[in-house]
């Protein structure tokens, strides 16, 4: 699980009475939202995705002026299994509540709060809200419901919390969590990414450092059929990989063809015959349902599918050449009306299309930038978009003054 926790503590004079604020957010997307414009979000596999994150912030106020408010504990988390939008809300609650906690127990002299304060709690989830007030059932988030009351009353036993009321507040008014429950998601799906780059690298490495594992291309092999002969992968973390970019439900579909680029340059390096046949039958998969995934003009619609037909004929082209299916090779230059008859012909060909592939599903073409799916640019780019920026900007300038105490496991 990947956390991501800040806490700022700051100087404040004691006052005989004082605001505490916890505001918090939870964020839940049934399916990877995908950055480059155009891509349209998963949806056959979104209730397996099913991604989230919790954030909190905690506020101190003299209770006169919502200008005062003053940040002194911030966090944020990813969370792991399966998860509602209400889940997430209530983990973000719970977080800020643990946190409050070790701050009013605190005995240092920079967290110490008035002697008669008032907590508020304050939350743009009505529905979890409305159940801190008893106005509804919590029902499906009972548990929750319970940790929270539990954690609550315990604040309240145990410190100079005299009254705790709950708000409903509109999301713009909770800008700081909600903002940060999107970085952190843009941030987790960025590593699902990097994960299969990672395998895609060690699997050449692999290849490349095993003499055994290569089939060095020879007119004196004996000619054998395709259909005759089965093929595994060179490597483990080629196969992995090859699995992650067909089934995983936490890859967006403009990241899914650009793994997909990646290894095929690989796996034609590395003459990898099983990859080139799976991403043959991947590309053409892609090419036959690529108006469905991508809503852009028609000429660049026609264009990628035929630039995917192009790369699973070539894929499919060097697999027979590298099993010196010669035959069948001929047969698919034939039926294709492929001129090129050398390797390094060939190569040069499928490299070219990558390209065109590559460049398409990693440009955001809306801020001219090359982005790989849900790099850090990307993700700043998204909180400038929400119009974020400006708290942010606010919450780094009191962090410089306060100093800044960042953990991430």
């Amino acid at each position: 699980m990947l956390v991501l926790l800040a806490c700022i503590y700051a100087s404040f004079a004691s006052v005989c009475s004082a605001l505490i604020i916890l505001e918090f957010d939870g964020s839940w997307r049934p399916s990877p939202r995908d950055p480059i414009p155009g891509f349209r979000s998963q949806t056959a596999q979104a209730s397996f995705s099913n991604t989230a994150a919790a954030s909190a912030a905690l506020f101190k106020s003299d209770g006169n002026s919502a200008d005062e408010e003053r940040l002194f504990a911030i966090g944020a988390k990813s969370l792991s299994g399966s998860r509602t939008s209400a889940d997430a809300e209530y983990e973000g609650l719970l977080m800020g509540l643990d946190q409050l906690e070790t701050a009013l127990s605190s005995q240092d002299d920079d967290v110490l709060l008035g002697e008669h304060q008032e907590l508020i709690i304050r939350g743009d989830c009505k529905a979890v809200i409305d159940q801190l007030n008893s106005r509804s059932n919590p029902r499906k988030t009972e548990m929750y419901y319970k940790q929270s009351i539990e954690k609550i009353l315990r604040i309240r036993d145990c410190s100079s919390v005299t009254k705790v009321a709950f708000e409903h507040v509109p999301r713009e008014s909770n800008m700081i969590c909600d903002a940060l429950c999107k970085l952190l998601l843009n941030i987790d799906q960025k590593r699902v990414v990097a994960s299969v780059q990672d395998l895609i690298c060690s699997g050449e490495e692999d290849i490349i450092s095993n003499e055994k594992s290569t089939i060095p291309l020879s007119t004196n092999m004996r000619k054998r059929s395709m259909k005759k002969k089965s093929f595994r992968p060179k490597s483990k973390h080629y196969e992995v990989a090859m699995e992650e970019i067909l089934n995983s439900s936490r890859i967006c579909q403009s990241s899914r063809l650009a793994l997909a680029c990646l290894l095929s340059r690989s796996a034609v390096h590395t003459n990898d015959v099983a990859i080139l046949l799976q991403l043959s039958d991947f590309c053409l998969q892609s090419s036959r349902m690529f108006a469905k995934i991508y809503w852009g003009d028609t000429s660049s619609i026609t264009a990628t599918k035929d630039a995917l037909r192009t790369v699973s004929i070539l894929c499919e082209l060097l697999a027979m050449l590298f099993a010196n299916a010669e035959e069948e090779a001929q047969k698919l230059k034939r039926k294709h009306k492929i001129v090129a008859s050398e390797v390094e012909d060939l190569t040069e060909k499928l490299n070219e299309v990558l390209d065109s592939i590559f460049e398409l599903c990693t440009t955001n073409k809306n801020h001219n930038d090359a982005l790989f799916p849900y790099s850090e640019v990307y993700a700043s780019k998204l909180i400038d978009e929400v119009k974020y920026q400006q708290q942010l900007l606010e919450w780094n300038a009191l962090a410089n003054r306060s100093g800044v105490w960042l953990t991430i496991n």
